[in-house]
């Protein structure tokens, strides 16, 4: 795993993004099940999801309303020597949004790259692969727990698997939760992923807090999809 030179603001921004982000896994099913690990993360070239997103950034005591919507589409797939890579493109825009102000754009990552091999996956917003965060670890085990992120550290677990979650595009059900969680003596951010079976991600959480007072807050939503 590589070791990171951006800070947490970078990193709320690259993960967010990050969210529509469905990857195919490998082993065992953990609750012994019909469901495998690989269901919650289909990617076959072509497949795309539309999300919608909202929340609020607190700034100095004033509060400004965030919205956004993003269209990520799976572009290419290659296998090399046991690993996968996964490029996608992210269309789409956040906007900060406050009474009197004009409208604040917020650029999304253009491109979301990804590596998979028996161990996990691996988040990667630059094109040269050298930034990397360690999204989900197989087999998926609900308690597992391992270290994503070195700098800041980010301590990630899968909470559970038998969720069930309604979305804009629809109720699911066995829906698996990852929490990503980063904490330091003046600020903590929380990150909560929620994926389907057969779909891939369908809803994505972020909490910012400093001094424990919430700072930041974001919900993104699946509204459409297509996993062919």
């Amino acid at each position: 795993m590589k070791g990171a030179t951006g800070k947490l603001p970078g990193l709320i921004v690259r993960l967010s993004a990050a969210l529509a982000l469905v990857l195919a896994a490998c082993g065992d099913n953990p609750s012994g099940g019909e469901i495998t690990d690989q269901d919650y993360f289909p990617h076959a070239v072509g497949s795309w999801w539309q999300f919608e997103k909202y929340g609020e950034i607190d700034t100095l005591g004033v509060t400004f309303q965030l919205t956004g919507d993003r269209l990520t589409t799976v572009t290419s797939v290659l296998e090399q020597s046991g690993v996968t890579i996964i490029e996608m493109t992210n269309i789409g825009i956040d906007s900060l949004m406050l009474e009197g102000v004009d409208t604040i754009p917020l650029p999304l990552a253009p491109k979301t790259i990804a590596r998979m091999n028996d161990e996990g996956i691996w988040l990667y917003s630059d094109s040269t692969m050298q930034d990397s965060t360690w999204w989900v670890r197989f087999p998926l085990e609900v308690g597992s727990t391992w270290i994503s992120h070195t700098d800041p550290e980010i301590v990630s677990e899968i909470v559970s698997m038998d969720v069930e979650m309604t979305v804009p595009d629809g109720t699911f059900q066995d829906v698996l939760h990852v929490r990503a969680t980063s904490s330091s003596a003046v600020v903590e951010v929380v990150w909560d992923y929620y994926f389907a079976p057969n779909v891939g991600n369908i809803a994505g959480e972020i909490t910012g807090s400093t001094g424990g007072v919430t700072t930041y807050s974001s919900t993104e939503e699946l509204v459409n999809h297509l996993t062919l």
